[in-house]
């Protein structure tokens, strides 16, 4: 059965992707654990309380702070997923992917006998690095596999869209830049 073709917006690019074969019945198991909750969002709603004119330097100055906070507690669940990659003995390797909010397509790839996948993706999205994971269900598509996204977390398809249009931004920026050819 040949799979239909994609119906959101794709990019193609390289990207360090890891697939890991999941039964199909398999549901309500998280791919990682929480190591604890962020505290840098909480502080973050306690300064925006701060609105008088004289505590305006204060508010920046912990904006800032905030800020490299946030920056350390991404790089920190970013190791434990790495870490519990690599405990599953799955290995983020530099990928040709067609990627969308819909799904991704992986040329090089053979389905699981499962059909279906848990793929792993390392997206630079907002000036970050986030490691991602969305189920998906797999076919066979012109020599590789189609990775269908029916369920994935909002949040998840938020840094995938994003992902895509920055994407594309870039490449276009990349061909107004080229200097023409004659």
């Amino acid at each position: 059965m040949r799979a239909e073709s994609p119906s959101s917006f794709r990019v193609s690019t390289v990207i360090p992707t890891a697939v890991e074969p999941v039964e199909a019945t398999t549901t309500g198991a998280p791919p990682f654990l929480t190591l604890g909750r962020r505290l840098s969002g909480q502080a973050r709603m306690q300064v925006e309380k701060l609105s008088n004119r004289s505590e305006a330097h204060l508010k920046e100055a912990l904006s800032l702070t905030l800020d490299a906070m946030e920056a350390i507690e991404r790089e920190v669940e970013m190791l434990h997923r790495r870490m519990l990659l690599s405990h599953r003995d799955l290995e983020l390797v530099d990928t040709e992917v067609e990627l969308g909010a819909d799904g991704a397509f992986l040329p090089a790839t053979a389905p699981p006998d499962t059909g279906c996948a848990r793929l792993h993706l390392l997206l630079n999205v907002k000036n970050a690095r986030h490691l991602v994971s969305i189920e998906a269900d797999t076919q066979p598509r012109d020599g590789g596999c189609e990775f269908s996204f029916a369920t994935a977390d909002p949040d998840v398809r938020d840094l995938v869209v994003a992902f895509a249009f920055e994407h594309q931004r870039r490449e276009r920026r990349r061909e107004l830049d080229a200097p023409a050819v004659d």
